[in-house]
């Protein structure tokens, strides 16, 4: 038994298929962390209460009819108390799901093999399906009748005279569709190629994403938050520092919008050490965080992923650099700098990673991550790397920049942003960290994605010397707009939704 994380926005889809499946579902308001080792107390009392009761023991691990693998390290359980294998699955170690599953790949017997992929989506890892002979077959949706025909047509590859069974509809993995072959009597792999005439050939696919925003700790989070139109504006917490500005502010009315738990990291997790990750500027800590949850929405389980491919690019907006200020009052370390400079933002995650691609922190203000997601648009269709992570982030930790901005005039003494309304008086500052997975739209769907999204055209520019350097030039942004519809082969009656960004006065 493992315990296995699901957005949101798919738990609808799988209560509906378990329903359908016979089972029995429950919605159980358990809120906790999983797979935490200080739960070991509370997991003795358990396997105490298992072995208490005659009606809750399990059998030794020797009765079962097949080879079960643990999924905290991924070898076969062959010996122990199995309600304590699954408790310590269940409830105390972290699973590494891609070493289990490559695990169990490698046992394999030499010839051709098959796996059985149940659930809603494939989960199996492209780097473990390089061996020839090896076939997957999802089951979701399988009938008894379409079951009964696989089983009588030898999918194991076995040698004999069979007739072609009809194959259920979408019976792929990762593009590779389950063909049958009469020359062996089993089903081959074949690449199903896409065709999608409506997207221009450099789109690009967004196959994973996740975030810390005010008020959200995920992107469903900030769906819900922004369905229900709340606002999160605030008081600066005690963290950003304003009250120990040197000049009189008592009278000045300080808001923003902020995350929260900007502090809390698990640097073990990332192995790091306690040191390094006191020296690390938030802003990288969370977005080392975010970047390993898109990772796993994106169908990649642990960094162990890693492996397949390797030429991810990392592309990073970030504008502030507060933490600098903080650091510096301390000792020097070894860790201040790469701890603190932007440069290492993007640099830090593709290291820990093992990318190769490239890695490239962007500083172009407000615009900063739309202008990184654009690059890696540009690399991915460049060749330059086949996939990438691209995004921003922004955690306030020092007062400076709220002085500065205040006396340049961008700061809204209300509080509350005004947009398009008479009443506007400047704009209110705001953390969050957000990142998305980004590949070519082709290869998305030769291996079979979960696709949120497209992108099919985006560009830059810059102002002309009519104005100050701040305030948008109309003419500027409506040849860019035209620029993009070009390259989109989009109309401006197909657009059906539009965000726009505001600048202060």
């Amino acid at each position: 038994m493992v315990t296995h994380p699901i957005s949101r926005n798919k738990l609808a889809k799988l209560k509906k298929s378990l329903t359908a499946a016979g089972f029995f579902v429950q919605d159980v308001p358990v809120n906790g962390r999983f797979h935490n080792p200080a739960f070991a107390p509370e997991v003795e009392k358990l396997v105490s209460l298992f072995k208490g009761a005659a009606g809750l023991r399990f059998p030794g691990p020797e009765r079962l009819r097949v080879a079960v693998r643990s999924a905290t390290d991924g070898k076969v359980i062959n010996q122990g108390d199995l309600v304590r294998h699954i408790l310590d699955n269940t409830l105390l170690k972290p699973v590494w799901w891609y070493k289990t599953l490559e695990l169990s790949t490698a046992s394999l017997s030499p010839g051709p093999n098959c796996i059985a992929l149940a659930g809603l989506s494939n989960s199996f890892p492209q780097s473990l399906c390089a061996k020839p002979d090896l076939r997957l077959l999802s089951l979701h949706g399988l009938t008894e009748d379409h079951a009964k025909t696989i089983q009588d047509s030898s999918i194991n590859g076995l040698s004999g005279s069979h007739t072609p069974p009809h194959t259920p509809p979408g019976y792929t993995f990762g593009g590779r569709v389950l063909d049958w072959d009469n020359g062996h009597g089993r089903y081959s792999g074949t690449r199903r190629k896409p065709a999608l005439p409506e997207f221009p050939p450099h789109s690009v696919a967004i196959v994973g994403m996740a975030g810390r925003f005010p008020g959200a700790n995920s992107v469903d989070e900030l769906w819900e938050l922004m369905s229900a139109g709340r606002s999160t504006v605030t008081s600066p917490p005690e963290r950003v520092g304003l009250n120990q500005l040197a000049e009189d502010n008592s009278q000045v009315r300080w808001r923003g919008n902020f995350i929260e738990d900007h502090d809390a990291f698990d640097h073990k997790f990332f192995n790091k050490s306690a040191r390094e990750a006191t020296a690390c500027d938030p802003q990288q800590r969370k977005l080392l965080e975010v970047v390993y949850e898109a990772l796993e929405s994106s169908g990649y389980h642990s960094a162990d992923s890693r492996v397949d491919p390797t030429d991810y690019g990392c592309y990073i907006g970030a504008v502030m650099n507060n933490y600098a200020s903080n650091v510096s009052c301390h000792p020097p370390t070894a860790y201040a700098t790469m701890g603190t400079s932007r440069a290492y933002f993007s640099g830090a995650i593709s290291h820990y990673f093992g990318w190769t691609g490239p890695a490239t922190t962007i500083d172009t203000a407000c615009s900063s991550s739309l202008v990184a997601i654009h690059t890696a648009c540009r690399a991915i269709a460049a060749g330059e790397c086949s996939r990438a992570v691209a995004g921003g982030t922004n955690v306030i930790t020092c007062p400076h920049d709220y002085r500065d901005l205040k006396a340049a005039g961008f700061l809204s003494p209300t509080g509350q942003c005004k947009p398009f309304d008479a009443d506007a008086d400047g704009y209110c500052r705001g953390e969050a960290v957000g990142v998305v997975v980004l590949k070519s739209l082709d290869a998305a769907i030769e291996e079979n994605d979960h696709i949120l999204g497209v992108v099919v055209g985006s560009a830059t520019n810059q102002n002309p010397k009519e104005g100050p350097i701040v305030v948008p030039n109309s003419k500027a942004q409506a040849s860019l707009l035209r620029k993009v519809m070009d390259m989109s082969g989009v109309l401006p009656e197909d657009v059906t939704y539009r965000l726009r960004r505001v600048l202060a006065p």
